[in-house]
């Protein structure tokens, strides 16, 4: 028989091993740099790669520290969280094609930066959720995607739900060093139903549904006002670090629940959950602002009561309306009202004092 030729140390390296992936940091690092490389042209390393299970209340403070925060979506959301100088060199490569040495880490993130980021992300979740599929990894770390920035720890704590998470911090270097940061992931452990499957043909998004996901993934701004506080100019100039400005009673039951800042809103109570300041909606408010406003700029309709009981006022009806309903009375054999005379409206007003029984004297 012939001899079969051995396979090169090369071949041996190169080929892949069935059952014996790579660890999931490894796979998260790989799909993290394979996706700057592939979408954006730009050489990431991620040098370290710490992975722990941890609580939620543990995920928040390792989140406060970013600049750059958004919501995952899956089936629940997952936390995505980056430091400001990273995030500042992956949009000025994708803006004027280079990354400076100096990292600009005082502005807040946008929108704009959301968006350029948001691609990136993307893929890289794509990869790593392919990965675990090869691998027959958990169902935790599959079919997510950039959601939505959010603006603070707190707010993105409380869009994610209670329990275990699986928390990925990245030492990341862009350019070989040039801007370094962190970026941290924070993966539910409890899943609703199972998101790894195999990779299928996508079907085209009617317009109507990618309008609608970019409506319910839109930031809106709820403030809870506790209370409106009259103050003199001069007294508010005048305010001092620690001054306590006296609030209404029952201001706590009291709140209201604004948005935009024109007075209208929902009463709330404030009270906490979890640890954190919560707000809950009152009762009896099935109303929307819009009706009330409305309701408030009409005059109010009378009563069916009111409407019964008012006598119209004769003088003002046109004498056409008085001779139809003469003709409708007569036919029914009723008496026909008389008629104001249009000369002299007023020509019977003697006799009708006349027969009036008045009173000797008015009280004053």
């Amino acid at each position: 028989m012939p001899e079969t030729a051995k396979p090169s140390i090369l071949q041996k390296m190169t080929s892949p091993k069935t059952g014996a992936g790579l660890p999931v940091a490894r796979q998260l690092r790989r799909a993290l740099e394979t996706a700057a490389d592939r979408r954006l042209g730009l050489s990431v390393e991620v040098r370290a790669v710490h992975q722990s299970l941890r609580p939620l209340e543990e995920v928040r403070g390792l989140l406060d520290g970013s600049g750059f925060l958004a919501l995952l979506e899956g089936r629940p959301g997952a936390g995505f969280g980056l430091d400001m100088a990273l995030l500042g060199g992956l949009v000025e490569h994708q803006t004027i094609g280079h990354i400076p040495s100096r990292a600009d880490v005082a502005r807040a993130a946008t929108r704009v930066d959301a968006a350029l980021l948001a691609p990136l992300l993307d893929d890289c979740l794509v990869r790593f959720s392919e990965a675990l599929v090869a691998d027959g990894g958990g169902p935790w770390g599959c079919g997510y995607g950039f959601g939505a920035m959010v603006g603070a720890a707190r707010a993105l704590v409380l869009a994610l739900n209670e329990g275990l998470y699986h928390v990925f911090e990245l030492d990341v270097a862009l350019m070989g060093g040039v801007r370094e940061g962190r970026m941290v992931f924070a993966f539910p452990d409890k899943v609703e139903a199972p998101q790894c499957a195999e990779k299928e043909e996508k079907t085209p998004v009617p317009p109507g549904e990618s309008l609608r996901a970019g409506v319910l993934t839109a930031q809106a701004t709820l403030d809870a006002v506790l209370a409106r506080v009259p103050l003199p100019l001069a007294r508010l100039q005048g305010l001092q670090v620690g001054e306590m400005i006296a609030l209404p009673p029952g201001a706590l039951k009291e709140a209201r629940l604004e948005m935009g800042g024109d007075g209208g809103g929902l009463s709330v109570t404030l009270g906490q959950l979890h640890g954190f300041r919560a707000v809950r909606l009152r009762t009896g408010q099935d109303r929307s602002r819009d009706e009330a406003v409305l309701e408030t700029s009409k005059p109010p309709a009378p009563s069916l009561r009111d409407a019964l009981s008012e006598t119209p006022d004769v003088a003002e009806v046109p004498l056409e309306a008085v001779a139809v309903a003469e003709e409708v009375d007569a036919a029914e054999g009723l008496d026909a009202p008389v008629a104001p005379s249009a000369e002299d409206p007023l020509e019977d007003l003697d006799d009708l004092l006349d027969e009036a029984e008045l009173p000797e004297a008015l009280p004053a």
